[in-house]
């Protein structure tokens, strides 16, 4: 029997980051239009990650709550 979206989203919302991470990548390797990444591709955005924490971490890059930017998105495709 396949779940609901609904509860695989929330069943999904408990695992850790990590899985999550590893969920998403499943999930966009089996679409036609999403080739699986290479691992120089993957190590890229590893790199990637790990530099915006450090920035955030640091205090040379700031974060906005997420309302905020949900707020600017809907005032921009109303536009």
């Amino acid at each position: 029997m396949i779940k609901p979206l609904s509860e695989v989203t929330r069943d999904a919302m408990e695992l850790s980051v990590d899985q999550r991470l590893s969920l998403v990548r499943t999930i966009l390797g089996t679409t036609e239009s999403h080739p699986a990444p290479t691992h120089e591709v993957d190590q890229a955005w590893e790199d990637e990650i790990a530099d915006r924490i450090q920035a955030v971490q640091s205090g040379q890059a700031t974060g906005r709550k997420w309302d905020e930017i949900l707020k600017d998105i809907d005032s921009q495709l109303s536009a």
